[in-house]
This record gives C-alpha cells, structure tokens and sequence, in this order.
C-alpha cells in the first residue's frame, strides 16, 4: 500500500485510484472520519478514472499504517490546555499541507487541472486545519504558491456540528457518550447510529426546527456497517482510535477553537479560503443523524451574517455512508463540486 514520508519522519498511508483514462483529469483528496479509514471510499475508487478523476484517500495519523501520535501529542489532545491545543491542530494542517505538496511532486499531479480536497465527517477537523495552513510561519513560500496553484475547491462532506463548535441542542444524543453502555460498545454502537437513516420530517427540514430533530431513533434496518461483511468492517474501521484521541475533539472543551478555526478559514473579512482562492462546497444527506443536519443550517446562517458564499447541496434521503450505499450516486455529486 502506498506511503508517503514527510521530512520530518511522518508518514501517512493513502490509497490512490491511479491514473484516469484522461490525461486531463482533477484530483480529490479525502480526509476520512471518526473510526472509519481510508477503505470507506473504496466503491469510489473503481469509478473514478473514467470520470476523469483521481481519488486519493489518505489515512490520518493512528489510522491504517500512518504514523502514530506521540506520548506528548496524545496528552495534549486529552488533556492539553487550549494553547496547546491549538498549536497542535495547527501543526496537524500543516502536515496535511505538506502531504498534498508531496503527492503533487511525488505523483506528477496535474496542477492546472483542479485539485480538491474534502473532509468527511471528523476528517473537517483537519481539513479546516489545513485550510488554515496558509499562514502557517513553517509552510514555505515554494510550498504555498504550489498549493494555490493546485487547490481550487473544498468540499465540506456532512461535518457534524461539534467540529464546527455548534452547541449542542437540548436532548442531543451520540453512542460515544452512552455511559449506560459499555466503553467496548460504544465504537461498535456509534458505528451503527451514524451509519442509519434518520426520518427528520419534512416539516422539519423545511422549517430548520432544531429543537425537533431526530436525535434518537434511527430507522430500522438502515444501518451501512451492519450489512457489511466482517471483512469491510475491518479493512474500514479502527475503534481504538476513538478513545485514545478522536472523541476527545468532539468534546464541549474543543469548541472554543473550533469556532476560532472555522472563522479563520471560512467567515474573516479575508478569510483563508479567499487567501487560497478555492471556491467552498457543504454537501450533506438529509437523512444523516441530528448533527450532521445541523451543521449547514448553522453555517448557511454564519454566511449571509458574513457575507460570504459556500454552496449547499442537501443529498435527499441519504445517510452518512453514501460513498458505500450507492457510490455512482456519491462520485457524481462530488464531480459536480469540481466544475
């Protein structure tokens, strides 16, 4: 399986669709989620090179071959003040920078074709990051000029509310703080939550009513993972990464500075997406759980306040794992992100 060595000794383990058919082809780069790595798009690869697309799926650090943290990395995300935990996501954009930069030369990318990148689910945490990489003192003019060149779209991929810093409504609920289970089910329990299909109503998603959304009950029978074999579980999970570093970001004391880090990359006056000249897509299932659903609605209404344009593309009747349940589906909506 492909790897890829920065200077400073990380590597990040990637999966690579391979050349398209067409010479003249874009690049999307996708950052998986929460538990579930870089095998989670694997439908996706076999249809990319015939639309005149590559698809490079990296796998985050504790994922998949990647490099681990370190002893001090994993305190400072458990149990670092905010300093340090801000310094520490800024330096996880600026690998991420720096991985792309590599694949770019490493690869031979096309840089005047359009590349993207997409963060999906959790991996928004370290897209908006790398986003924010721009002013980063140690990324290199070279290395940026590079980047502007190649970047041009960002596809925010059904991010849930807490890496955006929403506040969570009232009766909000996540399997992951289910203390009424078992710390060994709750990876296993949140796989098969976020996995389903929620019926929010129509008049809910007509109206935006946050205070009625489905929090708790996901629709029988719909869950992705549980109708994967044993097989695809294991080539797309990792539930040790949950508890050791990945729940903790989602916690209320991470909020602060993911509200500063969504306003530095996508709300400022001149903001680091304007500074990258990407144009800025959200594409979520409206079947997704509460808190995907909720974050565009929150941040559609942060937009108009700052004047700034993302597209919004709702996916009717979806949930979080389209890439999986109809691929062809889920290729074609991102393509249309690239034009």
């Amino acid at each position: 399986m492909p790897t890829l060595t920065l200077a400073n000794g990380i590597t990040f383990h990637y999966t690579d669709s391979g050349l398209p058919t067409d010479n003249q082809y874009s690049t999307l780069i996708l950052v998986h989620g929460h538990s579930f790595n870089s095998g989670t798009f694997r439908k996706l690869t076999s249809l990319a090179p015939s639309r005149a697309l590559r698809l490079i799926c990296v796998d985050r650090r504790e994922y998949n071959g990647s490099t681990p943290f370190r002893p001090e990395e994993l305190r400072i995300i458990s149990q670092g003040i905010d300093d340090e935990r801000a310094s520490f996501l800024a330096d996880q954009g600026l690998l991420m920078a720096l991985f792309i930069d590599g694949l770019i030369q490493n690869l031979s990318l096309p840089i005047q074709c359009g590349g993207a990148i997409s963060g999906w689910s959790l991996g928004n945490l370290y897209t908006l990051a790398m986003i924010n990489a721009i002013d980063h003192p140690y990324l290199s003019q070279e290395v940026r000029e590079r980047l502007k060149v190649f970047l041009w779209t960002y596809i925010i991929w059904e991010v849930p509310s807490y890496i955006l810093g929403i506040d969570n409504p009232p009766g909000f609920y996540l399997p992951l703080w289910d203390y009424d289970l078992p710390e060994e089910q709750r990876g296993p329990m949140f796989s098969t939550y976020v996995s389903s299909c929620f019926d929010h109503g129509a008049d809910v998603l007509a109206t935006r009513d946050k205070a009625r959304l489905n929090y708790r009950n996901p629709t029988p029978g719909t869950s992705t993972i549980d109708k994967m074999t044993q097989e695809e579980i294991l080539s797309s999970t990792n539930f040790l990464a949950g508890p050791k570093c990945d729940t903790f970001f989602l916690e209320h004391s991470y909020y602060g500075i993911h509200r500063t880090n969504l306003r530095k990359a996508l709300l400022d006056d001149v903001s680091s997406v304007d500074k990258w000249g990407m144009n800025v897509w959200h594409i979520y299932g409206d079947s997704c759980s509460w808190s995907v659903v909720l974050s565009p609605w929150v941040l559609e209404e942060q937009c108009l306040k700052a004047n700034k344009k993302i597209n919004f593309r709702a996916i009717k009747g979806t949930n979080h794992f389209l890439m999986w349940e109809d691929p062809e589906r889920a290729i074609a909506v991102l393509k249309e992100c690239l034009v």
